[in-house]
């Protein structure tokens, strides 16, 4: 999501993103999934160090909640 917010930089704070990876572990018997979300103004604070209670879901962005 980081390298996406340099690559996009000049997209406003309310521009959205959603990411999802699996990676297929061959060596153990499960995978491993990581998904991340949020406005651009939202990871911008999340990387400057700032926390807050939740970020945006697709669902309220759509909406335009």
């Amino acid at each position: 999501l980081a390298a996406t917010l340099d690559m996009y930089g000049d997209l406003g704070d309310d521009a959205y993103v959603s990411a999802r990876q699996v990676n297929d572990e061959s060596i153990h018997k499960h995978d491993a999934f990581a998904q991340g979300f949020g406005t651009f103004g939202e990871l911008r604070a999340e990387l400057r160090g700032e926390t807050f209670a939740e970020r945006t879901r697709p669902s309220q962005w759509l909406r335009g909640s």
